[in-house]
């Protein structure tokens, strides 16, 4: 909008006064015409923007009123699904995945899962475990214990836009894991 206040504010306003020299159009004379503009802009964007922009922020009524997948919905951005292979050495074996409690050792809505049997199953080389919305440190602490493999990574749906800096960010942290 300040663009119109000058024959420098935009390239278009110095090409009129490159083309057309015998208007004599001097460095202010758009001035009257873009202050018009820029009053209009403003009251524009002032009373009518709020109602034609999404709302960022919810009160705690709305937040309240909304189930609990709305909530989860909320935590579950920027997160991966991780499988993990049991190598031949290391303290899990012979051991069962509840017993050792790795099916509940993350925060939620970080879940791990056996893909064999409901995790009461005696763990052996070559078993595989299944880590759904893990968040980069979720996925590095599972990679330090002894005999965890990972095997592939993926990210789940993004619910909400992100940084994409900040994702590959993120996407190096688990590939320095798995190095």
């Amino acid at each position: 909008l300040s663009a119109t206040l000058t024959t420098m504010g935009s390239s278009t306003n110095l090409l009129a006064v490159k083309l057309v020299p015998e208007a004599g159009i001097r460095f202010l004379d758009p001035a009257p015409v873009g202050l018009m503009i820029i009053v209009t802009g403003v009251t524009y964007c002032t009373f009518l923007g709020p109602c034609l922009l999404p709302a960022v922020g919810k009160s705690s009524e709305a937040k309240q009123s909304q189930p609990e997948d709305a909530d989860l919905q909320e935590i579950v951005r920027d997160k991966f699904n991780v499988y993990f292979k049991l190598g031949s050495d290391g303290p899990l074996l012979g051991k069962s995945a509840m017993a050792v409690g790795l099916l509940d050792c993350l925060a939620k809505p970080a879940t791990v899962r056996c893909t064999v049997g409901n995790g009461t199953k005696e763990l052996e080389a070559e078993d595989r475990l299944e880590v759904l919305h893990a968040t980069p440190a979720d996925v590095m602490s599972l990679a330090a214990i002894p005999g965890l493999h990972l095997q592939a990574f993926s990210m789940t749906t993004l619910v909400k836009k992100s940084n994409s800096k900040a994702l590959w960010k993120k996407a190096k942290q688990v590939k320095m894991v798995v190095k």
